[in-house]
């Protein structure tokens, strides 16, 4: 399926909860993120069942968001969903795809947006006694 494709069948099902839907990837809101992997993961039509990428982006004046990057190896089908942490705060998707586990440790101890949920929120690299984020 092509992007335009995917991003329409999207919006059918969820009509309110998308932001934006713009060439190649989709914004939607922190408090619809795990309805729409569950949704993502489990549709057959979709079937993405690897969390491929997971990168945190401070996007200037628009703050701090997180890209998710979705791949089927099925289908062989992509998307990348955008979800901005308007308060450093993110719900996890560890739950639903295990490799976020990493990605979401990673991207609070560089970045500092915190996943809700998570297992396991602590830092990776830098030492518990380090002060800030240096990203």
């Amino acid at each position: 399926m092509t992007f335009k494709e995917i991003s329409a069948k999207i919006i059918e099902s969820f009509p309110k909860t998308l932001l934006e839907a713009e060439a190649e990837f989709l914004t939607v809101e922190p408090t619809d993120l795990l309805k729409m992997s569950e949704f993502l993961k489990s549709n057959k039509m979709f079937d993405f069942d690897l969390l491929s990428c997971l990168t945190s982006v401070d996007g200037g004046d628009a703050g701090f968001y997180v890209a998710y990057n979705f791949y089927s190896t099925s289908i062989k089908h992509k998307l990348e969903i955008r979800v901005f942490a308007k308060d450093m705060s993110i719900p996890s998707v560890e739950k639903i795809w295990r490799t976020a586990d990493w990605h979401e440790r990673e991207a609070y101890d560089l970045m500092g947006i915190k996943f809700e949920g998570h297992s396991d929120m602590r830092r990776m690299f830098l030492p518990d006694d380090w002060d800030g984020h240096p990203l």
